[in-house]
C-alpha cells in the first residue's frame, strides 16, 4: 500500500489503515474463481461524492451479509475487471486521473458505468467516443462497443460515420465492417439522393458483402441493396453485387423478370461497358465475379448497352447491330428473356429454308450439344409460322421430330424476318415466351 504522503487527495490506492478505509470490494474474475483482487475504498466517496455510483449508494443502505462484512463481492469478466481500478479512480477524482484510453478500455469502462450506475462516467466515455472515432479506427471502436453491448456507443459510431461516409475506404474499412452495421449507417444517412454519395455507397456495400459472404443473409443483402439505400450504382460494384446476388439459393432464376437490383446493376454496367471491358482483362477479382453473373442477366446487359457492347460477352467476337426497321434479314438476332435459358442467346443467319433466312446457334439441351434453329415453316393451308426448335442431327426443319420451344404466326410485318414479340410457348417451351432484338 502507498503512504498518505504520496497523495495530495484521498484515494483508494492509499494504505487503508492510514486513509481510514471503511469498505472493501472483492472482484472475482469469471474466467478464474481463484483470481481475486481486493480494493479498500470509502463509502462516502462511492455513495455521495461528486462522481458517485448509484449502485453503491443503494447497496450501503441494505441490511445484508455484505453490510455486516463491509465487503462487496462482485464477479466481472476479464475486460471489465482489468479497468475496474480506472472506475475507482474516476469515482474519487473524476476524469482528471483517467489515462489516455483505447477503444477497448473505453468500452469496458462504459460497461462498468452502466453496471455501477455512474452517470458522469457514462457521459465521459460517450464524449471520448465522439472525439476519438475516426474512419480508420471505426471498426475497432464498433467491435468493442458490440462486445460490451453498448448500444449508445454504437449509435455514436454510426453518427460519426454518417457524417463522414465519403471518407470511408471501401477496401479497408468496409471490408472489415459487419453488414448489419453498414446497413444501420446507410439507413441513417440523408444523402442517398446525392449521386456522388450513391456511387460511393454502392462500393462500400459491394466490398462489405463480398468479404462477409459467409455471414451475409439474403434479408440483409436485400436491405443493403434496396433502391432507397442505393439509388445509384457504380459499374464495378454492380458486377460484384450481381455475382453475390446469384450466390443465394433464393436468387431469381434465369428467364424470370429481372429484379429491381438486377435492372439497376445491368443498366450501370451497360453504360460503362467500354470502360469495363478493359478492367475485366486486368482485374482478376472483377473477372471472376463477372463469370458468376447468370446468362439471362448478361443478355440483358447486352441489350441495354449504350455502347453496343462487344458480343465477346456471349462467346463471339463480332458486334451486334440494331436497326430500327430492317428491310432484309439481319446477320444476327438476340433471343432473350424466355423461360428456357438454353434458348436465349445470339442466333446467326445460316442459309435459307423455304426461301426465307434461317438462324442457328449451338447450346446444351438435355446434356447434349444441340443445334437450336429459328426458321419459318408452312404448317397448313397457306398458314406459316416461325419456330425456335432443336432439329435432330442431319434432320430437316419442320418435321414432327423437331423439339419445338416457341412459335409465332407469320404476318405481313414478319414475312422476311422473325417478329420481335408475339411468340407463344410450344410443347417444350416454358413461359415467359422470348422477345427478339436485331
Amino acid at each position: 500500500m502507498t503512504a498518505i504522503g504520496s497523495f495530495d487527495r484521498l484515494s483508494w490506492r492509499m494504505d487503508p489503515s492510514i486513509s481510514y478505509s471503511d469498505w472493501k470490494i472483492e472482484i472475482r474474475r469469471t474466467s478464474s474463481s481463484s483470481d481475486v483482487n481486493h480494493y479498500h475504498v470509502h463509502r462516502n466517496v462511492l455513495a455521495v461524492g461528486p462522481f458517485h455510483s448509484e449502485y453503491f449508494a443503494a447497496q450501503f443502505k441494505l441490511e445484508t451479509r455484505e453490510q455486516q462484512d463491509c465487503t462487496s463481492k462482485i464477479e466481472l469478466d476479464d475486460a471489465t475487471a482489468d479497468v475496474f481500478p480506472l472506475l475507482l479512480d474516476f469515482l474519487y477524482n473524476g476524469d482528471d486521473t483517467i489515462p489516455l484510453l483505447s477503444a477497448a478500455s473505453a468500452a469496458a469502462l462504459y460497461s462498468l458505468s452502466e453496471y455501477f450506475d455512474t452517470p458522469k462516467l457514462r457521459t465521459t466515455m460517450e464524449d471520448f467516443y465522439r472525439q476519438a472515432v475516426t474512419m480508420d479506427s471505426l471498426v475497432d471502436f464498433i467491435s468493442n462497443a458490440k462486445e460490451h453491448h453498448a448500444d449508445t456507443l454504437l449509435n455514436i459510431c454510426i453518427e460519426k460515420s454518417v457524417v463522414r461516409l465519403l471518407e470511408m475506404d471501401p477496401k479497408k474499412t468496409a471490408r472489415t465492417l459487419e453488414p448489419d452495421m453498414l446497413l444501420k449507417m446507410l439507413q441513417s444517412n440523408q444523402e442517398s439522393g446525392n449521386r456522388r454519395y450513391g456511387f460511393h455507397a454502392s462500393k462500400l456495400v459491394a466490398e462489405c458483402c463480398r468479404h462477409n459472404a459467409k455471414v451475409l443473409s439474403r434479408e440483409v443483402f436485400d436491405q443493403l441493396t434496396d433502391m432507397l439505400i442505393l439509388p445509384y450504382m457504380e459499374s464495378k460494384a454492380a458486377i460484384f453485387l450481381l455475382s453475390i446476388d446469384a450466390g443465394f439459393p433464393t436468387a431469381p432464376s434465369a428467364g424470370h423478370d429481372l429484379t429491381c437490383l438486377q435492372k439497376r446493376c445491368t443498366q450501370s454496367i451497360a453504360e460503362k461497358w467500354k470502360f469495363l471491358r478493359k478492367e475485366l482483362k486486368n482485374d482478376e477479382e472483377l473477372n471472376e465475379a463477372f463469370a458468376k453473373v447468370p446468362s439471362h442477366i448478361l443478355i440483358d446487359i447486352l441489350m441495354n448497352s449504350t455502347e453496343q457492347m462487344n458480343v465477346a460477352l456471349l462467346d463471339t467476337d463480332e458486334e451486334l447491330e440494331e436497326t430500327e426497321s430492317p428491310t432484309e434479314a439481319p446477320p444476327r438476332i438476340l433471343v432473350r428473356r424466355s423461360g428456357n435459358p438454353e434458348v436465349n442467346g445470339i442466333y446467326r443467319r445460316d442459309g435459307l429454308f423455304q426461301g426465307i433466312a434461317m438462324y442457328t446457334r449451338r447450346a446444351s439441351w438435355g446434356g447434349e450439344n444441340c443445334l437450336f434453329s429459328m426458321f419459318q415453316c408452312l404448317v397448313g393451308s397457306n398458314i406459316k409460322r416461325w419456330f425456335i426448335s432443336v432439329i435432330p442431327p442431319n434432320g430437316r426443319p419442320g418435321t414432327n421430330k423437331d423439339i419445338d420451344f416457341f412459335s409465332a404466326l407469320v404476318t405481313d410485318e414478319c414475312r422476311v424476318i422473325p417478329p420481335t414479340t408475339g411468340w407463344r410457348r410450344s410443347s417444350d417451351g416454358e413461359n415467359p415466351p422470348p422477345s427478339l432484338l436485331y
